[in-house]
């Protein structure tokens, strides 16, 4: 009885802990809370009426508390079963290890040997997933998943089948008592089953990856021509003033001989000055990208310049020096990054009355510095609290964009990268050093 409850415990602490190790968005301590109480509840219970084939009903339990915690449900699902794979991969083999080296069945361990046994594979697989777990956080983006739910919600299914089976085999040879070929066998199968479905969503996912990757220079591509195009509006502008600037001159010429100053007021006020301002207005964004090098850096500002100015913000933009590269940053994460603050930026800057938004870059012998300032509306926002994953200051949605930006940012210790909110301004300074 109590060789039954140990078993039971170790069982729930291993699969539970592998669950928490390869999560990509952590459970809220709530969930966290339920997901061990009611493993260490089920498990016993469970086992006494369908011994391992109770199995199954524990991964559902698992699966429907990741459900409930919403953020990235799929891929978390997905996780946790890739690390329950690995988790009755590794028991084999830790099995099968056993018995060449020391001749023992698993069958014929005693109480002693069971429990170093079980104390040994929970360590073991506690330290592989949760490596593995944070090697995937960091190679994973959560953007090459976004658009593509139908193929994740493909592999879910099919990574259910794999442990289903799993599940299956390893319930039958509990009933046959582990004799020692099917224990050769289970590993073999396992081994090459798991490695089959590891290439499998490797490959999927590197295939996601392509798609987003392509989808992103399409976005750039066409960004590049709407900069081009406005460009060549803007020349036909510039062709179209100087062929009118001996008119206009004529004209103030005739006004100034008559010293009709009403007529000359009203005719540069309501003529010039708007034709003036707008020119200024259009190519003001533009001017101002001609010191960014890089398309990739160019093509994103240009967007977010031009979203700002739709939304009738009052843009600050100093770019005094050419920028030629994103020193020890990726362009593409310089990009990813640039666009989270911006997008941040723009939305806290629409939704006051002063509607600022400043975005600088400078780049030196040192590196580069990029400052972003925006007015907002709240002036104590917790900024130790804004880069956990999940929160957020806007009335909806899941505030997983800056936490997205904490993990560039962890990719890369040699950034320096500040905050502060201060008499309704949010700044964010980055400071990125040469390669």
């Amino acid at each position: 009885m109590i060789y039954f409850f140990i078993s039971s415990f170790f069982g729930v602490l291993v699969t539970v802990s592998t669950c928490l190790n390869m999560l990509y968005s952590s459970l809220k301590f709530p969930l966290k809370l339920i997901l061990w109480l009611g493993c260490f509840i089920i498990s016993p219970i469970s086992l006494c009426f369908f011994s391992e084939y109770s199995t199954y009903l524990l991964i559902a339990y698992i699966l429907f508390i990741i459900y409930l915690n919403k953020q990235n449900a799929l891929l978390n699902c997905l996780l946790f079963l890739i690390g329950y794979l690995i988790q009755v991969t590794l028991n084999y083999i830790c099995t099968l290890f056993v018995y060449i080296i020391f001749r023992i069945n698993f069958s014929d361990y005693n109480f002693t040997q069971s429990i170093i046994f079980m104390i040994f594979y929970a360590f073991l697989c506690w330290i592989i997933t949760y490596q593995i777990g944070n090697c995937l956080k960091k190679h994973i983006s959560i953007s090459h998943f976004t658009e593509q739910k139908k193929m994740l919600t493909l592999i879910v299914i099919f990574v259910v089948l794999c442990v289903s089976l799993f599940i299956f085999n390893f319930s039958s040879s509990e009933q046959l008592g582990y004799p020692t070929y099917l224990t050769f066998i289970n590993c073999f199968l396992f081994l090459s089953y798991f490695s089959l479905t590891i290439v499998l969503i490797y490959y999927i996912v590197n295939s996601v990856k392509r798609e987003a990757i392509e989808k992103q220079k399409l976005t750039e591509f066409k960004n590049l021509q709407e900069y081009t195009t406005k460009l060549e509006d803007l020349y036909q502008q510039i062709r179209s003033f100087k062929h009118d600037y001996i008119n206009i001159l004529a004209t103030l010429d005739c006004y100034i001989e008559q010293r009709d100053f009403d007529s000359l007021d009203e005719y540069f006020h309501n003529k010039i000055l708007p034709t003036g301002k707008q020119f200024s207005k259009d190519t003001a964004s533009l001017g101002r990208l001609a010191n960014i090098q890089g398309l990739e850096l160019k093509s994103l500002l240009y967007q977010k310049f031009m979203r700002a100015s739709s939304l009738h913000l009052q843009l600050d933009i100093d770019i005094p020096s050419p920028v030629s590269s994103s020193g020890s940053m990726e362009p593409v994460d310089l990009s990813r990054l640039m666009g989270i603050f911006l997008d941040n930026a723009i939305e806290a800057a629409s939704e006051t009355e002063e509607k600022y938004l400043f975005c600088g870059l400078l780049q030196n012998d040192d590196g580069m510095i990029i400052s972003l300032t925006n007015s907002c509306i709240k002036n104590d926002i917790p900024i130790e609290k804004l880069y956990e994953n999940g929160f957020t200051t806007k009335n909806s949605g899941y505030g997983i964009g800056l936490f997205n930006a904490k993990k560039i940012l962890n990719k890369y210790p040699d950034v320096i990268h500040h905050t502060k909110c201060k008499d309704n301004h949010f700044t964010q300074e980055i400071q990125i050093p040469r390669c």
